[in-house]
């Protein structure tokens, strides 16, 4: 039977796959196609076609509806949160400037703000503000403390810059060829270094060969000195490590040590000099300026030696 004559017959217009099922349903007339076509509309089976065609229109229209009120919802959420995050990153003003018009640190906290968009738990940046002049990433330092505040994420930032290490972070894990060092805050990985490598890697430092005479006391350059490490055997061969500002200069007859200073090299907010000290340089960084060629002599704290076991070296 033909669709054309089908439809002649019964007046309803299937779809191709609606005929599809009517031919099959034909076979068990044997051919009679004016009986096949007075039981079809006689059972309803236009109607139910239809019913179901229109109830599958229904649901695609429902679907469609419910599809284009979420796609609305989302785009409404997404210009949202990109409101959100240029006002946090402070680029609100800058939202329809192409990059080429954005400075590098705008540039920047663009790349950040994207990088928070889906509100991850843990942010990873490897050398954010390596491409940033100076002043511009001192700046940007302080803008991602701020955002990692604001935001309560964690925020793992690797760094070669040491002074940028202490910086931005609560904790500090240094690394050695893949190998962790020390893990610590600031302030331990500073003051209390472990080994001789985060001694040199977390800021300059000066180490010694010294002897832990007891408990409190340690000599090193001839001289003995009071310190606040215990817990070595006596007489045991230790690292010492002082920090370049922890050398106080005074007149060389009131110096335990006394050095000869070879280069002053002016930084700004102190001078750094490099000093001969029985045959061993040693750094100082002080804002009292002594001359190339000068004698001097130096004083150490108890508080500002660190004492280490040779086998941490």
């Amino acid at each position: 039977m033909m669709m054309s004559e089908f439809i002649d017959r019964t007046g309803f217009e299937p779809t191709a796959k609606e005929y599809a099922k009517i031919e099959e349903a034909y076979y068990d007339f044997d051919g009679d196609k004016d009986a096949f076509c007075k039981a079809f509309v006689k059972d309803g089976g236009a109607r139910k076609l239809c019913k179901a065609r229109a109830s599958e229109i229904a649901r695609l229209n429902s679907l469609l509806m419910e599809s284009e009120r979420q796609y609305k919802k989302d785009v409404a959420d997404r210009e949202k949160r990109i409101d959100e995050l240029l006002e946090i990153v402070g680029l609100t003003d800058r939202q329809h400037n192409y990059p080429s018009q954005l400075s590098g640190g705008q540039q920047q906290r663009v790349a950040i703000a994207r990088s928070l968009v889906n509100q991850p738990r843990v942010l990873l940046l490897d050398e954010p503000l390596g491409a940033l002049d100076l002043k511009l990433r001192k700046e940007m330092q302080l803008e991602l403390k701020r955002l990692q505040r604001e935001m309560n994420i964690t925020f793992v930032y690797v760094t070669h810059d040491q002074e940028e290490a202490l910086t931005m972070s609560d904790t500090v894990v240094v690394m050695n060829k893949g190998n962790i060092q020390q893990i610590g805050s600031p302030q331990d990985i500073y003051n209390e270094p472990r080994n001789a490598f985060v001694a040199k890697f977390i800021g300059d430092s000066n180490i010694v060969d010294g002897i832990m005479e007891k408990d409190f006391l340690v000599s090193f350059g001839g001289q003995e000195f009071a310190c606040v490490d215990r817990g070595f055997k006596p007489r045991e061969p230790v690292q010492v490590v002082i920090r370049p500002e922890d050398v106080d200069i005074v007149p060389p007859s009131a110096g335990k040590l006394t050095g000869l200073v070879r280069e002053v090299i002016f930084k700004g907010v102190h001078f750094e000099m490099h000093v001969d000290v029985e045959g061993k340089e040693w750094l100082i960084h002080s804002t009292q300026a002594s001359q190339p060629g000068e004698l001097i002599g130096m004083n150490i704290g108890p508080d500002e030696i660190h004492i280490m076991s040779r086998e941490e070296v």
